[in-house]
């Protein structure tokens, strides 16, 4: 007997379509996402007019200035490619790298980006106060929570998902 499969929520998309960004509103897919149905979040996400990024980079031009948005693929799920997201960005240009995982900096710092924004930790799946966390997910182990600098590489890692 087949179970009847029910619709899944679109919570964090319409949360998210709350937002305002003046330069528009991005998303990477995460560890979690790509477990399930990436084509359907990807979908609820672009109903809300925020662009999923998938091993792409994206000119963002704002008053005669230019940098690039780059977002890599879920990185346990071993989709991740570097090196065709930053494919099209110019020597020397600024770029900003979305990558979910935090942990991927370490690979990341090896590539022409200035600052990679991650998610994934949460601050810490399990935490008491005044203890560090009790469980941090794969490939968010090194860096947790806040800035940190990898080699050349500036990271920050938000307690919210990225």
């Amino acid at each position: 007997m087949r179970r009847k499969q029910l619709p899944r929520p679109n919570l964090a998309p319409a949360f998210c379509a709350k937002m305002t960004a003046p330069l528009g509103r991005w998303a990477v897919l995460g560890n979690h996402d790509d477990n399930t149905d990436p084509q359907h979040i990807t979908r609820a996400l672009e109903a809300e007019n925020i662009r999923v990024l998938a091993n792409q980079s994206v000119p963002i031009e704002r008053s005669g200035g230019r940098f690039w948005l780059a977002g890599v693929n879920d990185v346990i799920g071993g989709t991740a490619d570097l090196t065709a997201t930053l494919r099209n960005v110019p020597r020397g240009e600024a770029c900003v790298l979305l990558a979910h995982e935090p942990d991927f900096a370490d690979e990341a710092c090896g590539f022409p980006i200035d600052l990679q924004l991650s998610g994934h930790s949460h601050g810490g799946q399990v935490r008491l106060p005044f203890l560090p966390p009790l469980y941090l997910p794969e490939m968010a182990r090194k860096y947790v929570l806040g800035t940190y600098q990898v080699g050349p590489l500036p990271l920050y890692t938000n307690a919210w998902a990225l």
